[in-house]
């Protein structure tokens, strides 16, 4: 779950929430490291036992009313976001064309680097809240934090506002819409989804006598497939498979099970104040990956911002790696030869990579494939006078448009979050022709077949967390006991989730 962007995504202490190198191309390697960071999760709130999932209702709405009327004449308004590569680019051209549309609005656009640094930017201007943003896109990670911050309008306030622009939300795909609710309110006004994947070098398969663009849909059946290609020993090949220890594969591992991992409805129903992750579930993922590293079948890569896993993929040191399915445009816009040069130590030429023969699926789970959950970022209209209000939902109406969200998927790299987006002539078109558009379609079906009444956990510590559970997969890979490792971290995360209540006063 979606991290949900590091030096170039969504995610805080090295993620996302979440989301091949070149000459594997200066478009590839962004989508690398955002594909590595974009990685992330959801987040939550605090008490009440209201409905955690479906559409909000007009009673529901939590926070500042949404003033919807445009002031007389132009209303500048400043956009932060922590995008870079394909998806800066993207939505910089789409608020040029939205300034160019009229003259009520100005937005200007600011980069903050990465999430981690708009996040702390963001937390240390609350106290100043005239120097924030009027929009901010953020990790998903951080609707826990956004919700309980007391400095955005909610998209349920804007839906009651002004019901018909607001028409898009209720045709959000129901995964989509349950993961931004808070106890019946939605947050969010705009939503770039992610998720995980897997990439599979078919050559080696074939190598190694198993059946090329066929994808493990589970754990067992990846362990299987990458023992095969061992024995086959295949020259180049140290571990079949390479893997970034990210705590978004752990967590969406758990979750993929329908397992909870704290409590209170996984902090769907009030603030969590306990950790559940001490589960069967996680006790299999963890004892899988001790295995896999042990018997030499998995090499892992420290969770950080390097390449090094998309490196060793593309030499052919491996035959699977798990990414966020964000890098895919840029992996293929490689592939394909369409992409700009930029010499990276260690990195095949752009020859040797449009030759290999590479293929995207669904990640696998412990029971069942695509369970990623949503994950990616998510925009937030800020509380602040009428006028930047309304100036900034206007420009929110209009990224929701259905020109601005095939773009967005499309250039940005993201995936589609209604089905009308999906549907839609344009979109449809690219899934057939193209090669990133078809694994993309791909990772998109199993958006679709989520289960809308559980997605995934509502956190408000979730950096701290998450770092808990890149912890927990560093130490168990190295060796340490599983049992008293996932004990002892959920111990931990329990102290967070109960400082985090007390902060806030839920």
């Amino acid at each position: 779950m979606t991290a949900h962007e590091r030096p170039i995504d969504d995610s805080n202490h090295a993620a996302r929430r979440g989301p091949l190198g070149v000459r594997l191309g200066a478009a590839l390697v962004a989508a690398v490291l955002l594909s590595a960071s974009l990685l992330a999760a959801c987040g939550g709130s605090d008490d009440t036992g209201a409905s955690s999932t479906g559409e909000p209702s007009e009673g529901t709405a939590a926070g500042p009313s949404c003033a919807t009327t445009l002031a007389g004449g132009t209303t500048e308004i400043t956009l932060w976001h922590p995008y870079n590569a394909l998806t800066r680019t993207t939505l910089e051209s789409i608020v040029e064309s939205y300034n160019a549309s009229q003259s009520k609005v100005k937005v200007n656009i600011a980069s903050q680097g990465n999430t981690g640094e708009l996040h702390k930017k963001y937390s240390e201007l609350m106290a100043t809240p005239d120097q924030l943003p009027d929009l901010v896109f953020t990790e998903d990670t951080n609707l826990q934090f956004m919700s309980d911050s007391a400095t955005v309008v909610p998209a349920a306030s804007c839906k009651k506002a002004d019901p018909k622009g607001a028409t898009y939300l209720d045709a959000l795909l129901p995964p989509v819409t349950s993961a931004y609710t808070v106890r019946g309110t939605l947050w969010p006004t705009a939503f770039s989804v992610s998720t995980l994947m897997m990439y599979e070098n078919n050559t080696q398969l074939r190598a190694a006598g198993l059946e090329p663009n066929v994808f493990p849909t589970t754990l067992d059946e990846l362990r299987t497939m990458a023992q095969k290609i061992k024995s086959a020993n295949i020259a180049g090949v140290k571990a079949p498979l390479v893997m970034k220890l990210d705590p978004w594969v752990l967590e969406t591992l758990i979750t993929g099970t329908q397992q909870q991992i704290v409590n209170n409805d996984n902090g769907r129903t009030s603030l969590a104040t306990r950790s559940e992750i001490d589960s069967s579930s996680a006790t299999t993922a963890l004892e899988w990956i001790q295995s896999m590293v042990a018997d030499g079948l998995l090499t892992t890569i420290p969770y950080g911002d390097s390449i090094d896993d998309f490196l060793a993929f593309s030499q052919g040191n491996s035959s699977f790696i798990i990414s966020g399915q964000r890098s895919i445009t840029s992996v293929a816009a490689v592939m394909d030869g369409q992409a700009g040069g930029a010499d990276i130590q260690g990195a095949p030429s752009a020859e040797v990579l449009q030759r290999l023969d590479i293929n995207a699926g669904l990640f696998p789970g412990l029971k069942a494939a695509g369970q990623s959950g949503v994950s990616g970022s998510a925009g937030y209209i800020v509380h602040g006078n009428d006028a930047k209000v309304a100036a900034a939902w206007d420009f929110m109406k209009y990224f929701n448009g259905m020109a601005q969200q095939q773009r967005w998927v499309l250039e940005g790299s993201y995936l589609p979050p209604s089905q009308a987006v999906l549907d839609s002539p344009e979109v449809q078109k690219a899934f057939t022709d193209t090669r990133a558009g078809r694994w993309t379609a791909t990772v998109a079906k199993g958006l679709t077949n989520l289960d809308a009444s559980f997605p995934g956990p509502l956190i408000g510590p979730y950096n701290e967390y998450r770092d808990e559970l890149e912890r927990l997969m560093t130490s168990v890979a190295g060796g340490a006991d599983v049992s008293s490792s996932l004990t002892t971290s959920s111990e931990h995360i329990t102290g967070l989730l109960r400082s985090y209540k007390n902060e806030v006063g839920g």
